[in-house]
């Protein structure tokens, strides 16, 4: 029975049995779990009671159930034969969709090199040829491209000065390390920093996050804490799960507030405990555009001593240059250790430049990495990467000196008004809703009574390339430059109303993506995601 009720679930997409059958679990040994707790690990007991008194919580440790059960069914040889062929049969159909999706790109250059090479007009020509065999509205793109085309001379004018230049050799490049520190005192000055701030430039938000990590990590190692613990909303950017990953970080997830979408400020204070490391918020969040109580989460790193980042990566250049905003997010407020903000988005430098922000160098000098008895010397460098471009370097110092406060000013206000215009327009529309009170620029998007997957399959045929969310589903809008104008928003407001009355009145079962889509979240152990993942990613590089 368990077996048949295992494959209606997975095979036949008859997810109510299931759940159903999990609910009935969770109700009936609720008692038995809360003993199970208290003799496993009890100072966990008030931390699972709480999840109780949350719905969203209380839904997790139903999954939890089903998670356990599905790995039990998974040692039936003939149930973990069928999944596997499921998977086998979802990889094909993904390998399917990239040989289609790149089969219009036409690329003849051969898989060995070429013994004499090429000349460069023959590869200009090649790139060229690639580049436009593809089919892209740039104005209908969500994020993904931030700046217009105003500065590309600078850039184009800069990149062969710098070209060769690398960081981690300041006595050859000395003026890389000047701009360096420039970009640092300004981007200070726009977060209320101090003559104490430190920092540097990364990669990008990942590794900016990361780094705050791995500094948090080491300074918990100095006070003793072997088992570090970051706390964190739902809703913060998967950067630090993969620093969890990295560095051997345990993650306690806060809950959000259904009505606000922000994290569960009474939950945040009931996951403090002595391995606690550092406490994390968003401004704003990548899925919503929600940003967090930071004053109150201030407040109580402050109480508990407790160094706190915020995530501005998103909106770390829009907010400095925000005319009207009622909330604080920077080092104003004095428990806000560090900030990470991406330049390569809002501050329209070239993709792969981002800056990490500590309150001093006590912070700072944690994420530095120095091997003093290497046999090539002493190998010291503030970030993962060690050899790098310092071309980024130089051309994020172009363009913030080109635009200037003004011009990150006049942009911003472009932005905002024209997210809180889509905001009121999406509310007119029957059968979808905006999830909290966006306040920055992007607008998270979902459904209670239709497939906001469909919904989406309807704009994609339209031309416009939404990002698609889960848990719960969703779609998600934001806002660039390339929106702000009116004929664009109307355009978008139209083609979204169009898209739903479409979903509405079709009686055709979903398309298959987004079926697919939807049917992912329900699968009980979420491994099987990573493993298609996976498989996705080497047929990127393979």
């Amino acid at each position: 029975m368990i077996t048949n009720l295992f494959m209606n679930f997975f095979i036949d997409n008859n997810y109510d049995t299931f759940i159903s059958f999990g609910n009935y679990i969770t109700k009936s040994r609720f008692r038995l779990f809360i003993l199970f707790s208290a003799i496993y690990k009890s100072q966990d007991i008030f931390r699972y009671l709480f999840y109780f008194r949350n719905y969203l919580v209380y839904g997790n440790i139903r999954k939890s159930f089903k998670s356990l059960m599905f790995s039990y069914l998974m040692k039936i040889p003939y149930v973990k034969n069928k999944v596997n062929l499921k998977i086998t049969e979802f990889n094909k159909k993904i390998e399917d969709d990239f040989k289609t999706s790149q089969a219009k790109l036409e690329f003849n250059f051969g898989d060995s090199l070429n013994y004499k090479g090429y000349k460069t007009e023959e590869i200009t020509n090649k790139l060229l040829k690639l580049k436009g065999s593809t089919d892209v509205d740039l104005n209908k793109v969500s994020g993904t491209l931030y700046n217009d085309k105003e500065e590309l001379e600078l850039i184009q004018n800069i990149y062969p000065i710098f070209y060769k230049s690398n960081p981690l050799h300041p006595d050859i490049f000395p003026e890389i390390s000047i701009l360096e520190k420039n970009i640092i005192k300004i981007a200070s000055n726009l977060f209320n920093g101090d003559e104490n701030t430190n920092g540097c430039m990364t990669s990008g938000g990942t590794e900016s996050i990361l780094m705050a990590c791995y500094a948090y990590k080491n300074l918990g190692k100095e006070k003793g804490i072997t088992s570090p613990e970051i706390i964190l909303p739902v809703t913060a950017h998967a950067a630090f799960d993969k620093a969890s990953d990295y560095f051997g970080i345990k993650l306690h997830k806060v809950p959000i507030n259904f009505d606000t979408y922000t994290l569960d400020i009474g939950f945040l204070i009931n996951c403090i405990n002595n391995n606690t490391i550092a406490l994390v918020g968003s401004a704003p969040s990548y899925s919503h555009g929600i940003v967090d109580p930071l004053e109150k989460m201030s407040n109580i790193a402050e109480d508990y001593n407790i160094p706190m980042h915020v995530d501005a990566c998103l909106g770390g250049f829009l907010l400095p240059f925000m005319e009207r905003r009622n909330f604080k997010y920077d080092f104003e407020l004095p428990g806000v250790t560090s900030i990470s903000a991406d330049t390569h988005k809002y501050g329209y430098s070239p993709k792969g430049s981002s800056i990490i922000l500590y309150r001093n160098e006590t912070y700072f000098k944690k994420q530095i990495f120095v091997q003093e008895d290497w046999n090539g010397g002493i190998y010291a460098t503030p970030t993962i990467m060690g050899s790098k471009s310092g071309n980024n370097i130089v051309l994020t110092w172009a363009t913030l000196n080109y635009y200037g406060f003004k011009g990150y000013q006049d942009r911003t206000h472009k932005i905002i008004e024209t997210t809180q215009n889509i905001i009121t327009r999406i509310k007119e529309i029957d059968n979808i809703h905006v999830f909290g009170n966006p306040q920055v620029n992007v607008v998270g998007i979902g459904s209670k009574t239709l497939n906001i997957y469909q919904i989406n399959q309807e704009m994609i045929k339209r031309g416009w390339n939404l990002n698609e969310l889960q848990l719960p589903e969703s779609i998600h809008l934001c806002v660039t430059l390339n929106h702000c104008s009116e004929m664009i928003e109307n355009k978008f407001i139209e083609d979204l109303s169009e898209s739903v009355t479409e979903t509405k009145n079709s009686n055709i079962k979903a398309e298959e993506c987004a079926s697919v889509y939807g049917s992912t979240q329900k699968i009980p152990d979420r491994r099987l995601i990573k493993d298609i993942a996976k498989h996705y990613i080497k047929l990127l590089s393979n």
